[in-house]
């Protein structure tokens, strides 16, 4: 499945397909299959599949099967053995850099 466009949830929101937009949820799971491009704003965001873009969240994790290509805002960060990340990444959301 591919969606363009942005979603919104007030529940958990999982990604298996292709999203071409911002996803903003309390919490959002890119599954291995799945690819974003855009932001992702949720308290908990797991990526284990393709990012492009912007990911903020609260506590940012990222699975060996990841590919992140994305700047990245966190309160925590969680990075597994083999997990491929490219682009600056801030550990204080409020700095200005």
């Amino acid at each position: 499945m591919q969606i363009t466009g942005s979603l919104r949830s007030s529940g958990q929101i999982q990604v298996d397909g292709i999203v071409n937009g911002d996803i903003t949820a309390p919490s959002i799971t890119i599954g291995q299959t799945g690819t974003v491009i855009g932001k992702l704003i949720a308290a908990e965001i797991r990526v284990c599949g393709t990012v492009h873009g912007e990911l903020d969240g609260d506590m940012v994790s990222l699975s060996r099967t990841a590919r992140v290509y994305a700047r990245i805002s966190h309160a925590g960060l969680s990075i597994e053995a083999g997990a491929v990340l490219e682009r600056p990444v801030a550990n204080d959301p409020a700095a200005e850099i």
